[in-house]
Formats: structure tokens, sequence, C-alpha cells
């Protein structure tokens, strides 16, 4: 009761952003009297994406709904997908104790954000989820963002919503190419190249990037009681990776389109250790390789685009080596040092057959995941093998009743079945429908509201159902399905210099899967069902283009999260904070110089502790960090060297303590400098 006293008034604070908006905007617009010009790039920064999507990129963007591209994505010149985390909102970036990099959307399970490039899936089948810190962001022309449970259509799995990457375009003619070259601290460096052009019909995208770093720099006051080296390099936490991508797409007739996807990389690296405990992952991959090859066709089948088809087909290849060490020194004698190997294999198949029709549209989509993993463990010398096919099927109806009212209705069934168990008891194939009901209206040409009601399921990955996770866990085969049921109001004010986004939700996640301490003495977990969690949030989203090139962007999740134990929601949940906020501050400043600013703010929350006897858990307080920018472009004009641009960003500027988990401190304060060279051939 006393968290819903503190977060009911800030419900109502939240529910008068509309209210707010509806007199603040019209004079927010008149003051900006200096029009920003629109994001707009020449040549391989075009942003038409693939697709292989069964909804591309419309003109205006949904309720719940963020996209990046163009500058904003230019700007940062991240290595790797992870690293635009501070750019989205409701959203936050976990480094976990086997080193991977993952997003948790509305502060859900990092297994309940459905992950795609091109339409093709990046969650691994085996964990249902992804390393983003592995993907290669280097080609990545924009970003779209779904929140919540918009349609069914996003694909299975997509609880808390969807993150969507786009690949960029080939310029309109000719040839044009782009080296990046970055260097920072801690033996940072990194290059890249892009390389864009049409081969008559084909328009063809091609990219190579090298990174590597020796580690990342704690933060100057952090002091460890476990498993920590001299200096100021945190433990194990180095990293090479070399990464290629190829994208070629051609128009077809009525305005259709093939695409073609190839892309992977190659990672060594470190899993810097958990700090607050003495018996931790002492783990390095050696060799972690990933390959991704798909393609898709968006095509209308008559002359009119009433019939509309749409199909992805894509090949998955995972292979890691993981080298499990003693201590935190990581060496010793060979036949001390345990070695997993794994493979996965996935297919990912996904139809869409749509119909259009006067103020509406019918859409039947069939997807089919067949996945394959197998690893080899420690002391052992026969493989185990897993296997797990998914299928779903979905049809979704969207109309207008009425001017201005939209209506969508849509149901789908699943079926997961699991062929292969390795060594552990086989189960039964579940099965769970989902379905999804919502009423939208337009208020006028700039204001929307939406009201939703949705349930979707999550089938329980093979990790979850079997690994042991070299000793860490304990495989829990029982497992059973979760299931969501969501309510959302969201309300959308679109102007031509200010954009507010906010929304009311309550959602119920029936048998949520959690792990739970099973023996505080080893460190061991093992995922279970819970009876039920629930989840009350707000949230807002502002961006103002303020004029005389200033932007500014302001984000802000508020969330009540407890699970149910002895009929009360009374228990603490792992990972979900109080609140995530964030503001973004933007100046295209005269002489070609753009500085930025970007603040992010982390409520208090609970993260897992084997070492605690009670519950597992240990209370994190709230942690924010601070970011600068600053770029310099010129553009130059000249054959073989269109344009310059130089790039300076502090990040963690102000050395903050963040924690992504209890033991695992996030980089400190560090410096890096890149250059951007448009070379136009």
């Amino acid at each position: 009761m006393r968290a819903l006293s503190l977060f009911v008034p800030r419900l109502l604070l939240l529910c008068l952003l509309p209210l707010l908006a509806s007199v603040a905007v019209p004079a927010l617009a008149d003051a900006a009297k200096t029009p920003t010009p629109p994001d707009s790039l020449p040549g391989v920064y075009a942003l038409p994406s693939v697709v292989v999507t069964a909804d591309p990129l419309a003109p205006a963007p949904a309720l719940g709904e963020t996209r990046l591209g163009g500058p904003s994505l230019r700007e940062r010149s991240e290595p790797d997908v992870a690293g635009l985390a501070p750019l989205l909102p409701a959203l936050r970036l976990g480094l976990n104790s086997r080193g991977e990099s993952q997003f948790m959307l509305r502060g859900a399970s990092e297994r309940h954000l459905l992950v795609s490039q091109d339409g093709i899936p990046l969650n691994l089948a085996w964990d249902e989820r992804s390393d983003l810190s592995l993907q290669p962001a280097e080609a990545v022309g924009a970003v779209r963002v779904r929140r919540g449970v918009r349609s069914l259509l996003q694909g299975a799995g997509a609880l808390a919503g969807s993150l969507e990457l786009h690949s960029r375009a080939a310029p309109a003619a000719g040839g044009e190419s782009a080296l990046d070259l970055g260097v920072g601290e801690a033996g940072h460096l990194r290059a890249a190249l892009l390389h864009g052009r049409r081969l008559g019909a084909w328009g063809l995208l091609a990219s190579l990037a090298r990174t590597r770093r020796d580690g990342w720099l704690r933060p100057a006051g952090y002091h460890s009681a476990y498993n920590e080296a001299q200096g100021r390099l945190r433990q194990n936490s180095d990293l090479a990776r070399a990464s290629a991508f190829v994208t070629l797409d051609r128009p077809l007739p009525r305005e259709g389109r093939l695409a073609l996807h190839l892309g992977g990389s190659r990672v060594e690296k470190g899993v810097p250790p958990e700090t607050h405990s003495e018996d931790a992952r002492f783990w390095r991959y050696p060799d972690s390789q990933r390959w991704l090859g798909g393609f898709g066709l968006d095509q209308p089948l008559d002359a009119g685009g009433a019939w509309r088809l749409g199909l992805v087909a894509a090949l998955d290849a995972a292979d890691t080596d993981i080298l499990d060490y003693e201590d935190a020194s990581y060496s010793g004698p060979a036949a001390a040092i345990g070695r997993e190997l794994d493979e996965d294999r996935t297919l990912h198949l996904r139809l869409l057959l749509e119909r259009r029709f006067a103020g509406g549209r019918l859409s039947l989509a069939s997807e089919l995941r067949n996945a394959r993993h197998k690893e080899l463990l420690p002391g052992e010398t026969d493989w185990q093998r897993y296997a797990q096919r998914r299928i779903a099927e979905t049809l979704e109806l969207e109309f207008s009743p009425r001017p201005a009212w939209t209506l969508r209705a849509g149901t789908a069934w699943l079926r997961a079945s699991t062929p292969a168990s390795g060594d552990k008891p086989a189960r039964d194939a579940d099965q769970m429908s989902d379905w999804l009901l919502s009423l939208g209206r337009r208020l006028d040409g700039a204001q929307s509201l939406e009201l939703s009601l949705s349930r979707r399921g999550r089938f329980p990955g093979l990790r979850e159902l079997y690994s042991g996770a070299l000793g860490k866990f304990v495989p829990n085969p029982d497992l059973a399905p979760e299931a969501q049921t969501l309510t959302e109001l969201a309300y959308r004010r679109e102007g031509e210099r200010l954009r507010l986004d906010c929304s009311l939700f309550a959602a119920r996640l029936a048998g949520a899967i959690e792990r739970i301490v099973v023996n505080s003495e080893t460190g061991a977990f093992q995922r279970v069902n819970l009876d039920a969690l629930r989840s009350l949030g707000a949230e807002a989203e502002l961006a103002l283009r303020a004029g005389a090139g200033v932007d500014v962007s302001i984000h802000w999740l508020q969330l009540a999260a407890r699970r149910r134990v002895d009929g009360d929601y009374e228990g603490q949940v792992e990972d979900r904070p109080n609140c995530i906020g964030g503001l973004r501050l933007g100046w295209s400043a005269p002489r070609g110089w753009r500085l930025g600013a970007e603040a992010g703010l982390l409520g208090p929350r609970w993260s897992a502790d084997a070492t605690d006897a009670a519950d597992g858990l240990r209370r994190l307080p709230a942690q924010g960090r601070l970011a600068l920018l600053a770029a310099w472009r010129r553009y130059l004009g000249r054959a073989g060297l269109e344009d310059l641009e130089l790039r300076l960003r502090l990040d963690n500027a102000l050395d903050s303590i963040v924690e992504s988990q209890t033991g695992l401190v996030e980089p400190g304060r560090s410096l890096q400098v890149g250059l951007r060279l448009g070379l136009g051939v």
C-alpha cells in the first residue's frame, strides 16, 4: 500500500500532461521563430529500409513509438547497437554476469523485447535474448522502438515491445564511401569502412569494421571486495571484434521490393567478474561468432495494391567457445580450465498476406522458428543436443468504423515443442493464444488517443529449461509459459516542432519466469514460475525543436512492480527500477559545430545477490550519468573527399558509479575522439 500511495500521485501528474500540452504546445510552437532543417543526408545516409516486415516505416510514427535516423545515429557513430540505449525512451542497458549487454524496456525482462534487423529476429532462440554489444551498428540507418503491444504482427514473445533496426540504403545513383575512425582511452581503437552504390537495378551497401579495447575504466570512487586487479582497468573487460555486412535490394513491379541480407561478426572478449562475491564467474570468450543471412520480399499482388504479400526467410548461425577459470587470475594449467562449446542453428520463416480495403486492412501472418542447439560441457566427450520448434498463426483486422476512429482486433495461436532435450526429460508441447483489442481516436490533425487491452504469452527458452550455465543454475524442465495481460491508455500530440507521447499502463504477468536463489552457499540460481507479477507504469516523452538550432528531448518512466505473495502484491522483483529518466540537449551551432549533452537517471531497484540468504535480492540506490558530445562538420565538395567530420565524446563525465546489477559496475569516465571522411567514391 505504501508503494501505491507514492505511485498514484505521480500517475495523476502524468495524466495531466495531455491537458498541459494542449495549452503549452501552441505557445511553444509560436515562440520557435527559427525553423530547424529536417534530418537529411546524402548518399548512403538515405533511410528507406529493407522492407521485410509486415508494417514498414510509415510516414508518421504511431502512439508509443520512437524513431531515430540520419544525424541522430551518425553523430554518435556507435560501434554496436548497445551504445544506442541513451537515445531510446523507457529503456535501459543491462550488463549481466555472462558479459552480455541487453536492453530492458519498461523495466520488463530482456526476453520480453523482440529485437530484429531488416525483419530478421536477433533474439537467439537458445536464450530468447541477444548480446547487443556484439551487434555492429555501422550499417544501421534507422531505428524504431514500439513500446507495449501495438499489434500482434510485431512478432511472438514481444510482451514489452519491439526494437527494429533498418539497414542504410544505397545512394540513388553512382557510388559513395565513408571511412570512420575512432580512438579512446583504455586502448580503444575502431575503424569502419562503408560503401554504397548502384549496380543497375540493384542497390548495394557493404561495410567492414574492426573494434578493440584493452578494457574499460572503472569509476575512480568504486572499491570492490573481490575479483579486482590493481589500476583503473576493469578486470577482464577487453574486447576485439571484426564484422562484415552486405545488403542488396532492388525494386519489383507494382512498387514491390526484394532485399538480400548477409552479415556477421567474430569476437574475442573477457567477462568482467562480479565483485561482491568470491564465487563469481571467471569466463572468457576466446572465439564467438554469429552470422545472419536471409532475404525479404514485399510484393503487391494486383495493380491496385489491394492484396500484398510479405515474406522473410533467414538462417542464423552462432558458435560460442567459453573458457571457465578457477579464479580472477584467468590463468592456470589447462587441465584446470573448463571449456564449453556451443553451436546454434536457427531457421526463421515468416509469411504475411494482407488485404487492404476502404478504411482498413486484414492481415494473416504465419511464423516458423526451428532452432537447434548443441553443447559440449567441460569434462564430457558427447555433445548434448536440444531443439525447439515454434509456430505462430496470427489474424488481425484494422478498420475505421466511423471517421476519426480506428478499431484493431487480433488473435494468434502459438505452439512450441522440444523434439530434442539432451540428457534431460522430454516435455509435452505447449500451446497458448494471444489476443488484442484496441480503439483509437484522432482528436484533430495533431492529436490522437488509444485504449488497448491485450494478452500475450512467452514460451520458456531452451536455456531456461535445460542449461546449468556451468554450475550457476539448476535446470528446470518443468517451466511453464508466462502470460501477460496489459491494459494501456496512450496519448500523442505531433506538431511541426514539438512531439508529446505519454501513456498509462497496467500489466499482470501470470507465471512470471524469474530466477531465485536455491543455494546461498554455492550461489546457485534456478528459474521458476512465480504466482503473478504486477506492473503499474506511466511514461512520457517530449521532443522539442526550440529554434536557433536547439533541440530538447525528455523522457520519464515511473514504475511500480511487485510479485504476489500470499495473495498480496508485496514481494520485491529483480531489476525493475522505480523510474527511468533521460534528458538530451543538442545545439547545431554556427560554422558546422554540433554540441550536445545526455543525462540519464536509473531509479532504485532490487538486484539478484546469491549471497543474500533471505530472498536473494539486494537493493541498489538511484544512479545517474552524464555524457558530453561535440562534433564539427565541413562540406568540402572535392573529388574523393566530399565532407569531413570530427567528433569528441566524454562518457560518464562525472565518473559516476552505476551498477548494472549487484557487483557489476559500468564504465567510468572515458574520452573518445572520432574522424569521419566522406569519400564520395
